[in-house]
């Protein structure tokens, strides 16, 4: 039989034990023929001795410093990002990409998400960024302007300047205008003045969130005069861009290609009075 010992962990090629006697019946049959013995390989380098610590490679950078609320991971999407920082601050989350100028959607500790909307608009963009609207009027080089609303809405400035000019902000622009020239307008928060365009008659334009608002106040009893003007009053329009399409009851609708841009109800009167006199 052959044995085989073991060094420092490589085996080494066997050689018959000496001491080892076989009967001679286990040979017959068998070529006395030499046989090959396969050349030793060159061994193996030896293992490292226990205890032996190997080399590792150099640790990786640090990672940059993320400002608060920033993740490095780049390929969370915004709605996972925004519920992992609202569970981590336990304060909701605006997702920015949903809002819009009459909605805002926030995600939540709990991971739900909300969804605030309104009935008109709420909030526009200024140079790139969602502002709160603000109808308070202001002088500009332009004339007279809110301060942020959605679209473009400029009131005259006194003068020449037409009445009033409206834009989507894109391509489309509706311009009203007063037969005659209006005075400086006194301002007041979301509303412009303009005394005395007849006698004792003021026109009142106001900004609102959606468009705006006229009104002609007759102050005082009008003379036969004043009255007349008053009985029918005309506004030049012109539109570019779109079409202005008057409805079966009065009101006007401004469309682009059968899209409607925006619409003017029917013009109304009324009088101060709370008495029928007797």
């Amino acid at each position: 039989m052959l044995g085989f010992t073991v060094v420092d962990g490589v085996p080494a090629y066997a050689a018959p034990q000496a001491d080892t006697a076989l009967p001679s019946s286990a040979f017959e049959g068998i070529s006395d023929d030499s046989v090959p013995v396969p050349s030793v390989a060159e061994a193996p380098a030896p293992a490292p001795a226990v205890g032996a610590v190997e080399e590792l490679p150099p640790a990786l950078p640090d990672l940059p410093d993320v400002p608060e609320g920033r993740w490095k991971t780049r390929d969370l999407d915004e709605l996972t990002a925004a519920r992992r920082q609202a569970e981590r601050t336990g304060e909701p989350v605006e997702l920015v990409s949903e809002t819009t100028e009459t909605s805002i959607s926030f995600a939540q500790p709990d991971g739900t998400v909300t969804v605030q909307s309104a009935a008109g608009p709420v909030r526009t963009k200024v140079d790139g960024e969602w502002v709160d609207v603000d109808t308070t009027l202001e002088f500009t080089e332009d004339g007279v302007q809110p301060i942020a609303v959605t679209g473009e809405i400029t009131f005259s400035a006194g003068g020449t300047q037409p009445m009033v000019r409206l834009s989507d902000g894109e391509s489309a622009t509706l311009r009203l205008d007063w037969n005659g020239r209006l005075p400086k307008p006194e301002l007041d928060g979301n509303m412009a003045t303009y005394r005395d365009v007849m006698p004792h008659v003021d026109l009142v334009l106001s900004a609102i969130r959606m468009g705006f608002e006229q009104h002609v106040v007759v102050r005082q009893r009008p003379d036969a005069e004043t009255f007349s003007a008053l009985r029918e009053l005309r506004f030049p329009m012109a539109a570019n861009g779109a079409d202005v399409v008057e409805g079966e009851g009065g009101e006007l609708v401004l469309e682009d290609g059968g899209k409607v841009l925006g619409t003017a109800a029917a013009p109304v009167m009324w009088d101060a009075r709370t008495k029928r006199p007797e």
